[in-house]
């Protein structure tokens, strides 16, 4: 069993498995947001604890998490609204390391990353300027 185990965690894609099914295990946030944080921890966002500043990604664990328990409306709004593409590319890398028994080609991720890089920083920016609400804390 431990060996089978181990062998899964060698294939590509195995990783994208592991942080969808933890993102299901997880209980989600509370319905409407509000001050509750995943597990009842503390903002684990350096930024925010020091500065009150959200960093371009604040949000995304709980807005993944609640897509993984088809919240999706909530995760978008409350939370983050990047967080379809990361679910996206989550569920690609997954299925297709699993099925191919290869990574991604590096072209795709390459694009996927500078999208999502451009995506962050527009959101990040749109945030600071209050034109997308902050992600509760």
């Amino acid at each position: 069993m431990l060996e089978s185990l181990a062998a899964f965690a060698r294939r590509p894609g195995s990783g994208s498995v592991l942080v969808l099914v933890t993102g299901f295990v997880v209980p989600p946030p509370p319905v409407g947001g509000g001050t509750m944080h995943l597990l009842g921890l503390p903002t684990l966002c350096p930024l925010r604890a020091l500065t009150g500043v959200p960093c371009p990604g604040c949000g995304m664990t709980r807005a993944l998490c609640l897509c993984c328990h088809g919240r999706f409306f909530e995760a978008v709004t409350v939370y983050h609204p990047a967080v379809p593409l990361v679910l996206v590319g989550l569920i690609a890398a997954a299925v297709y390391g699993l099925a191919a028994r290869k990574p991604l080609p590096e072209r795709w991720v390459a694009v996927y990353a500078g999208i999502m890089v451009a995506l962050l920083l527009g959101i990040w920016l749109a945030r600071l300027f209050h034109a997308l609400p902050m992600p509760p804390p």
